[in-house]
């Protein structure tokens, strides 16, 4: 436990010797910001036109919820990139920690800062009063495709630079569950093959902004099955490559 506790340490200091990482730990709150002051203004511009902004407010805050875990998900998934190429993961070999286990202590790190920190942006960019408990549920949710974000990125990239135009490449991935909401059921279904999709249904179903197909636990049921199904491919995958 002291061993893998030293390695999770060391992924903070490795985010502050990289620029780019720290851009994406900040970024979030950043937009978060933005999103707070210029909403209201924009809202506000609008309101004698035939667009109304906030009849689409259920639409900004999936995406504030969405951003927060995929950008913690490229994150993690760069630095374990980081890892294979110093040879960091070979190390971790010979101690006694299985790589599962660190890969699991890794990902919970996250998905439980993801999770904090969302509650905090939910409360932040302020389109909706939620309670604390549904803020929770939503935001865990939402985190639990942080290990999924982490491990696409390293299945489909070898080194970091590969994995920066995969991350560019998965970009859809915050946008989609989105553009899923003006889409008409069943249709909009397709866009189920992204993890985010079903928490931000879950969403939707929530403050009941659209005609749900499923209810609000049947969407995060599904979610929390099928990101499972597909994270653990994906480990398969990456660990046949990390094993080599």
């Amino acid at each position: 436990m002291g061993k893998t506790k030293a390695l999770l340490i060391s992924q903070f200091k490795r985010i502050g010797r990289d620029s780019v990482l720290i851009i994406l730990m900040v970024y979030p709150f950043m937009l978060t910001l933005i999103g707070r002051y210029l909403v209201p203004v924009i809202q506000k511009a609008t309101l004698s036109s035939t667009f109304n902004l906030a009849e689409h407010y259920h639409a900004l805050m999936i995406f504030f919820v969405v951003m927060n875990p995929v950008l913690y998900g490229d994150i993690i998934g760069l630095m374990l990139l980081d890892e294979r190429e110093d040879n960091t993961l070979s190390a971790i070999r010979v101690l006694p920690i299985k790589m599962s286990h660190y890969i699991l202590a890794k990902s919970a790190l996250f998905v439980f800062l993801s999770t904090i920190s969302g509650m905090f942006i939910t409360w932040l960019i302020n389109l909706y009063d939620v309670p604390i408990t549904a803020s929770f549920l939503i935001n865990f949710i939402a985190s639990l495709g942080i290990p999924f974000g982490m491990l696409l990125i390293n299945s489909l990239a070898s080194n970091k630079v590969e994995g920066f135009a995969a991350m560019k490449g998965t970009a859809f991935m915050l946008i989609l569950p989105v553009i899923a909401l003006y889409i008409p059921y069943p249709y909009n279904n397709i866009c189920g093959v992204v993890p985010a999709f079903w928490p931000a249904m879950a969403i939707a179903a929530y403050f009941d902004k659209f005609a749900a197909a499923m209810s609000v636990w049947a969407y995060l049921t599904v979610g929390i099955v099928y990101i499972s199904i597909i994270s653990i491919i994906l480990y398969k995958k990456v660990m046949g490559r990390i094993l080599l």
